[in-house]
């Protein structure tokens, strides 16, 4: 892994062979050989709207149950900026899902739609 840095550049023709990758401290540029990349974008999760609503553990993430409720009735959260693991976009496009369900239901029972 590779902290304060910026991907400046994937080589390759029919598949990645090499990434340039630029510090952003330094400014320096270094190639690195590789077969695939994995780009992780920031570590933090962009709760700032909701950090003085709902709950939010030490990481700042939004707490939410198997529902995706959070402490805040009719307020649902989903994705990388809750406490479900494995941040990946196919498991927060399905987190999503559950969430609209759930807000869905507890519009249905609030007797609002």
């Amino acid at each position: 892994m590779l902290d304060n840095s910026a991907v400046t550049q994937i080589d390759g023709t029919e598949r990645v062979s090499a990434v340039r990758i630029r510090n952003r401290a330094t400014g320096g540029e270094t190639t690195i050989p590789a077969d695939g990349i994995f780009i992780e974008v920031g570590l933090f999760p962009n709760t700032e709207p909701v950090r003085d609503l709902a709950a939010l553990n030490p990481s700042g993430e939004l707490i939410v149950d198997c529902a995706c409720r959070t402490s805040v009735a009719g307020l649902f959260g989903a994705g990388d900026a809750t406490t479900v693991p494995y941040n990946q976009i196919v498991i927060s496009a399905g987190e999503g899902a559950k969430a609209a369900l759930g807000a869905y239901d507890y519009l249905l029972k609030q007797g609002l739609i």
